[in-house]
């Protein structure tokens, strides 16, 4: 339930609530630039009012996971024969079944899926991959056929369907060469060319020290003495801890010239410990 200030910020009207996918949509339609510009304006109202001074910061790094599962090479086939088979689904509704023909490949798929997990042997775990990877293969074929199909149609629905088509295939097929590369050729696939998830593909490999490996990004925080959160980056360059972010944007975003002047930075101020 919403409380009474919420409703009246967002102006609805009482005995109405949104639906969960409704808020999510919400949130996700701001952009990062807007998140930018908010906490900038937060931050510079605090500095005028005194609240926050910005003289002292505590600068730490942090993991934000990503909502999906431990990835492995059969769960991941088993998404992507998943969501094949919903597209292709979707697509004999739109362009009728006379039109689509495939096979449903999702009980072969999920018994494979499930055998991996539980089987020893190499031997015995390679033949089932060998199986889910030719479910996935021949779902995913039965797709790109659907894909021409319905390239040529019109209509919003149409459209739609064919650019989710078009997100998914790469990452599926991406998916299935690290499995042939890691499975059958022996190979260690290095994390930067891994795909961990079809449903969250940005997330990253975090290795925190000897602690249990994280999925989603790392995430460097900047904070003030009254608790103020004064700058959020996502660290796109390493995915290993320990990391200390550089001060640069809390001295960009609070410091002018006239400060820089008055306190310039000592050689100890310089030095994060």
């Amino acid at each position: 339930m919403l409380r009474r200030w919420a409703r009246a910020f967002a102006r609805l009207p009482m005995g109405w609530t949104p639906k969960r996918a409704v808020l999510q949509n919400t949130i996700s339609a701001i952009t990062a630039a807007s998140w930018e510009a908010i906490n900038q304006a937060v931050v510079q109202n605090a500095r005028q009012t005194r609240l926050e001074p910005a003289a002292m910061v505590r600068i730490d790094s942090t993991v934000t996971e990503a909502l999906m599962h431990a990835p492995t090479d059969s769960s991941l086939l088993w998404d992507a024969v998943r969501v094949m088979t919903r597209l292709l689904e979707q697509a004999a509704a739109l362009a009728g079944p006379a039109a689509i023909s495939w096979r449903d490949h999702r009980r072969l798929a999920k018994k494979r899926a499930h055998a991996i997990q539980h089987s020893r042997g190499k031997e015995r775990k390679v033949k089932q991959y060998r199986e889910l990877l030719a479910a996935t293969r021949a779902t995913k074929l039965a797709l790109e056929r659907a894909l021409v199909v319905l390239t040529a149609g019109v209509g919003a629905a149409a459209a739609d369907w064919c650019g989710e088509v078009r997100h998914y295939l790469p990452l599926i097929e991406r998916v299935m060469t690290q499995t042939r590369r890691r499975v059958f050729d022996g190979e260690a696939v290095p994390a930067s060319e891994k795909v961990v998830s079809l449903f969250e593909p940005h997330a990253d490999i975090i290795v925190k020290g000897g602690r249990e490996v994280q999925y989603g990004h790392k995430i460097n925080l900047a904070t003030g003495r009254s608790g103020l959160i004064l700058d959020v980056v996502v660290d796109q360059a390493e995915n290993c801890f320990p990391m200390i972010p550089s001060g640069a944007a809390h001295n960009e975003m609070l410091l002018g010239p006239e400060d820089e002047a008055k306190r310039p930075v000592s050689e100890e101020g310089m030095v994060l410990v």
